[in-house]
């Protein structure tokens, strides 16, 4: 299990603001929050092709994972991951 922690409207969405994932690999905890079924998460996280959008920053560790191995990132239990989704505003 890692610790997921949920940023901005992610928190609205899933009605906290940690989940506990059983995950080996980021895309596994994506495709779990996909799995809880919200249309509202989708939109957030996917563009309108279905391709996870590029300004959604996920950090292991404080690490961003574009600079590890991206959603491919391997995870071990003690991991906590940050997942910001695109904020806009000034």
């Amino acid at each position: 299990m890692v610790l997921v922690r949920l940023y901005a409207n992610l928190r609205e969405i899933f009605g906290k603001d940690e989940l506990n994932v059983n995950a080996a690999s980021i895309a596994e905890i994506l495709e779990f929050l996909e799995s809880l079924g919200s249309n509202q998460y989708n939109k957030i996280m996917r563009d309108e092709k279905g391709n996870m959008r590029s300004n959604i920053i996920i950090l292991v560790n404080g690490k961003n994972v574009k600079f590890l191995d991206g959603l491919q990132t391997k995870l071990n239990g003690e991991d906590i991951i940050d997942l910001f989704p695109p904020v806009a505003g000034g």
